[in-house]
């Protein structure tokens, strides 16, 4: 076997995942005794542990309480939609010219993490009960495979008016305005919408999404599920 002689290490990601976090947050004057490179580490640590701020707070020395630094990230935090501008375009920072001239079949999702705080809490969308709850912070994402590198190219936080196709829409948004050629969309069943489908045929995208039954009736859509295995048909 060829032997591995990678010289990316864990203080080289975690310098890298601070610096581009630095960009994305602005630098302020904190004025306690916690540094902006700890502040920076905090949601780095959220991200890698999968964890809450009151839990990484807690059980790490920062020198600050978690109430304190709940008020620090209050304070520092820019609005929404400012937030999800910058870490859109700290995705594209990778991207060179020859990156950009090709075209990129661009898979969505929804993430769904779960929530057990006050329901009335601005930003939680409601789900199907997952781990005990119905609520969540929700976010989409837009990503593409490059040379086996999964590419995280467009991010949206998700609220209680969003339909698919408006999280469609914001998405292949941001990626178009950023320059980036999109030549297909593959999205999962949540996504079986007509208004998606018309959406994406104005900009004339193809795309692949697995469809789901509609009611109890046999007519239709519905007619395909008594098909034959191997069968290959149009249905409108």
């Amino acid at each position: 076997m060829r032997p591995n002689d990678s010289k990316l290490t864990p203080d080289i990601v975690h310098s890298h995942a601070q610096k581009l976090l630095a960009q994305v947050l602005p630098q302020g004057e904190l004025k306690c005794r916690i540094s902006w490179d700890s502040f920076l580490n905090v949601f780095i640590l959220m991200s890698v542990l999968k964890s809450s701020l009151f839990a990484v707070v807690k059980q790490h020395p920062f020198g600050v309480s978690h109430v304190t630094f709940r008020l620090l990230v209050e304070r520092v935090m820019p609005d929404i939609q400012t937030l999800e501008n910058r870490l859109v375009d700290s995705f594209f920072i990778p991207f060179n010219r020859e990156m950009k001239r090709k075209s990129y079949v661009i898979a969505i999702d929804t993430h769904l993490d779960p929530f057990y705080g006050d329901r009335t809490t601005s930003s939680i969308v409601g789900g199907k009960k997952k781990q005990g709850t119905q609520h969540f912070y929700g976010y989409a994402t837009a990503v593409l495979l490059q040379r086996r590198h999964r590419l995280t190219v467009g991010l949206i936080a998700l609220t209680k008016a969003d339909k698919p196709h408006h999280i469609v829409e914001k998405l292949l948004q941001q990626m178009t305005t950023r320059g980036l050629k999109i030549s297909g969309v593959v999205m999962d069943a949540g996504f079986d919408s007509g208004d998606v489908y018309a959406l994406l045929q104005r900009e004339n995208l193809p795309c692949v999404v697995p469809m789901q039954r509609k009611g109890t009736s046999k007519k239709g859509r519905n007619a395909m599920w008594g098909w034959k295995s191997g069968t290959a048909d149009t249905q409108s």
